[in-house]
């Protein structure tokens, strides 16, 4: 008979080994990889202004072209979340824009090339991502039983 340390033991090593996740792609091996890239520090003055315009982009044959991005928007497009969904970091990768030139070694995909900008961002900013749930508050629009939304009036509702 097992003793009651020895038991909570192998209960926590059956919770760990039960619940342990994969890691993300672009720490696993063999994830995919641009085989050139090139990132600048935009060094424009009208950072994130409408003067100097920023977004990411997929290129044909699988080539990523960002002009004065800020580092949460690149996190937001390889991973595909909301600005709300990016939470810590420090305060630039708000702010600073970068530069970005980066092509694969073949054709691809755009899902392949969101799947290398991941890995890049691990490689050259030491991005580490940790997901999680959050919760949040949120409203609940609720329609009476008479039918009407309480606070509209009819003339706001669009049919």
């Amino acid at each position: 008979m097992l003793k009651p340390i020895s038991r909570n033991f192998l209960v926590f090593l059956a919770f760990c080994f039960c619940y342990a996740q994969a890691p993300d792609k672009p720490a696993a091996m063999g994830a995919p990889r641009f085989a050139a890239a090139s990132i600048k520090r935009n060094q424009s003055l009208e950072q994130l202004s409408m003067a100097a315009p920023m977004g990411v982009g997929y290129r044909p044959g699988g080539r990523l072209v960002a002009g004065n991005a800020p580092l949460a928007m690149l996190i937001q497009r390889a991973y595909s979340v909301q600005d709300y969904q990016v939470a810590g970091g420090p305060s630039w990768i708000h702010t600073d824009g970068y530069d970005i030139e980066a092509k694969p070694e073949s054709n691809t995909d755009q899902k392949g090339m969101w799947l290398m900008l991941q890995t890049l961002l691990a490689d050259r900013f030491k991005l580490s991502v940790r997901r999680e749930t959050k919760e949040m508050s949120a409203y609940q629009m609720v329609v009476l039983k008479t039918g009407k939304i309480p606070g509209c009036q009819e003339w706001m509702i669009i049919s």
